[in-house]
């Protein structure tokens, strides 16, 4: 008897996991957010809607707790079988890419803090976080809650990355490097990366000991040409940075060499 109860609540939870939402369903001021490529239905060209809505529809329906709903999106369920895709590994298809444009990635650098500045080596350390925001049409849903992973979860493989570099980069602590991930259900993607990276700067001592120190961060994914992908900055910003030997500028003053600039939508600003 106890044996028949316990497969009848696993029934019962399966079930009520499947067609419910934690909180409510999507709502219509985060449905309507185009930023970054989003509207996967209102925005595609005729052609582009006769071959992407039917799939498009299937992912907007679906629905569920978290688990399942991060279960649902790393497998492309319920129309991947169809599409012959099963995971979220190729580079996402926002509105502009199913359209047969590029796709528009937004990054947001915080740098945490410098330390370890050498002047013989010329090498700085910085501690500092890397955000990426796009939009994917595979990972819509509706529901109102977040999904949420690390790279502690094994469903993060399933999962595509910016394949990015620095190029002044001349090391990498990987044991110190995590990664979070974000999907609200309107299919933006917030993808984040925690570092700390040993940089090279090319140190002028024409004036010494007074010497000023301008250090370039440079970003790069390496392969796309901006009719495939193009990166805009959304913003740059540092917690309060100090040295016993060095004066810091801060973050505030800092400039950025871009060809465009992106400005996130306010109503998930908590998120990024």
């Amino acid at each position: 008897m106890a044996v028949c109860h316990a497969i009848i609540f696993q029934l019962l939870w399966t079930l009520v996991d499947g067609q419910q939402c934690a909180g409510s369903s999507l709502p219509e001021n985060a449905r309507e957010d185009c930023t970054l490529g989003g509207c996967c239905q209102s925005k595609l060209t005729p052609q582009a809607a006769a071959q992407h809505s039917w799939w498009i529809e299937l992912a907007q329906a679906r629905v569920g707790y978290p688990g399942s709903l991060l279960s649902l999106l790393a497998n492309v369920e319920p129309m991947g079988a169809t599409l012959g895709v099963y995971n979220l590994l190729e580079s996402p298809k926002s509105v502009p890419v199913l359209n047969g444009g590029p796709l528009d990635l937004a990054m947001s650098l915080n740098v945490l803090r410098i330390s370890e500045i050498n002047q013989k080596s010329q090498t700085f350390k910085m501690q500092y976080e890397l955000t990426w925001v796009w939009r994917d049409c595979r990972a819509l849903f509706n529901c109102s809650n977040i999904v949420t992973l690390s790279d502690a979860d094994a469903l993060s493989a399933q999962f595509w990355t910016p394949r990015w570099r620095i190029k002044e980069l001349e090391d990498d602590k990987d044991y110190l490097r995590r990664k979070d991930f974000q999907i609200v259900g309107n299919g933006m993607v917030v993808y984040k990366e925690y570092r700390l990276s040993t940089l090279r700067c090319s140190f002028d001592f024409t004036d010494l000991p007074f010497d000023t120190q301008n250090c370039k961060v440079s970003l790069h994914i390496s392969g796309k040409p901006e009719s495939e992908m193009r990166m805009k900055w959304a913003e740059v910003t540092a917690e309060e940075l100090t040295n016993a030997e060095w004066k810091i500028q801060q973050g505030k003053d800092w400039s950025i060499k871009a060809s465009s600039k992106q400005t996130l939508p306010s109503q998930y600003s908590q998120q990024y």
